[in-house]
């Protein structure tokens, strides 16, 4: 009976453990989060912001604003000054014209996956065997021969 009353207990102290755990580790990780994309995403408000656009939505409603044109609505004008606020704040500026397209493309959208995929390969398959075949047989010690 005492074994039964013990594991219950210590089921208890141990989700407590657990709970502890996450929230250390939740709040670790919303600074690291906040320090390398900003505070918008370390809020969860990741569709707050000029990140919530394409760079297409950046060139279609910039664009025709510094050539000249006026916004239609008041909703374009929040969007517009948005997509400002985020150029200003990343780049210095709030001229698309003047902003390279690829960074501008980092930024909104960031590391490209194919990118982090072939890093992961690589630092996979740093310790690969090579391979045997049937019958072979292997002398390793030439291996480190000059």
């Amino acid at each position: 009976m005492w074994e039964a009353v013990t594991t219950f207990a210590f089921f208890w102290v141990l989700l407590i453990m657990a709970f502890i755990a996450d929230k250390c580790n939740e709040k670790r990780m919303k600074k690291r989060i906040e320090q390398k994309f900003g505070f918008e995403k370390a809020e969860g408000n990741s569709g707050a912001g000029a990140t919530q656009y394409s760079v297409v939505d950046f060139y279609n409603c910039l664009i025709p604003e510094e050539q000249g044109k006026i916004h239609e609505s008041k909703e374009e004008e929040e969007k517009a000054q948005s997509m400002k606020e985020f150029l200003q704040k990343e780049f210095g500026t709030t001229k698309v014209s003047s902003v390279d397209k690829e960074l501008l493309k980092q930024k909104l959208e960031g590391d490209k996956l194919i990118e982090r995929i072939g890093f992961r390969k690589s630092v996979a398959l740093v310790n690969t065997r090579e391979v045997i075949k049937k019958g072979e047989i292997i002398r390793r010690e030439n291996y480190h021969a000059d």
